[in-house]
């Protein structure tokens, strides 16, 4: 790490580091294995069977209608409170 700080210093200024790195997937992959261990081999999931999503400007009031109405019909729904929000094809 020494070299890799001094590229981004004054010419001939020597700081001396040192670092760490740790891969995330590596920790995700044993956090998963880890729950699905105490949960009997699974992962839960949410109850969730419905996600409404709008698709405009201003559909806020009419998102968290039709949401309010799942609900009502004992249907687990849920909807993201961010206006605009942009979909993508998954």
């Amino acid at each position: 790490y020494d070299n890799l700080v001094s590229m981004f210093q004054e010419a001939g200024k020597q700081t001396p580091c040192v670092g760490v790195s740790v891969g995330i997937e590596r920790v995700f992959t044993l956090m998963e294995a880890r729950i699905r261990e105490e949960q009997g081999g699974s992962i839960k999931r949410p109850n969730v069977n419905v996600l409404v999503a709008s698709v405009g400007q201003n559909m806020m009031e009419h998102t968290m209608a039709v949401t309010k109405r799942l609900w009502d019909a004992n249907v687990s729904a849920e909807f993201s409170p961010l206006e605009n929000r942009k979909l993508k094809f998954e």
